[in-house]
Formats: structure tokens, sequence, C-alpha cells
């Protein structure tokens, strides 16, 4: 394997906490794997509750960035919490 892959591998591996830590310290690769982690999940909610794909894909971009700007300022406290019920009341604010 290559360095890339196994970076890939040990990043895989942690928690979403020691993900969102390395985040907010500079690791950019911490959040794809958070969101590769976490994207069919957090989508397929959206789509259930909108049912219309143009405004769930809207809602879920707007969702990963409301979540970037929360870990990035410190918001973000979330011992034993994960990112999916982080996400959540982002998810739908102002779409009904």
């Amino acid at each position: 394997k290559n360095q890339k892959e196994m970076t890939d591998v040990k990043t895989r591996q942690l928690t979403d906490n020691e993900l969102i830590t390395r985040y907010q310290e500079g690791d950019t690769s911490c959040f794809e794997t958070l969101l590769e982690r976490y994207q069919a999940k957090v989508y397929g909610y959206i789509f259930s509750v909108v049912k219309d794909k143009e405004t769930a894909d809207d809602i879920f971009q707007e969702t990963f960035y409301k979540v970037i700007v929360t870990i990035k300022s410190g918001q973000y406290k979330g011992e034993n919490k994960s990112v999916h019920w982080v996400m959540r009341p982002h998810c739908l604010s102002g779409h009904s």
C-alpha cells in the first residue's frame, strides 16, 4: 500500500471525536472521512422527509456547510455524540 492508502485506513479507524479534533487542527482528510461515514445516512434521512432530489441535494449541502462552520468555530463540544446527531438539527432548518 502507498502512504496515502495507509493514512486513509488509519483515519477511518478514528472515532468521530478524534476526526473532529484533527479536522479542527487542520487535517482536512478527517472531514472527508466523516462525510464518507455519514453521507448515505444523512442524505437518506433528508430525502425521506422532503421527497425531492433537488431539494434533498440542496439541504444536504447546506447541512454539511453548517457542520463545517460549527466544527471550525469550536462550537462542537460533542463528547460521545455522533456527528449524525449534531447534523440533524441543521438538516431541515428553514425547510418545511
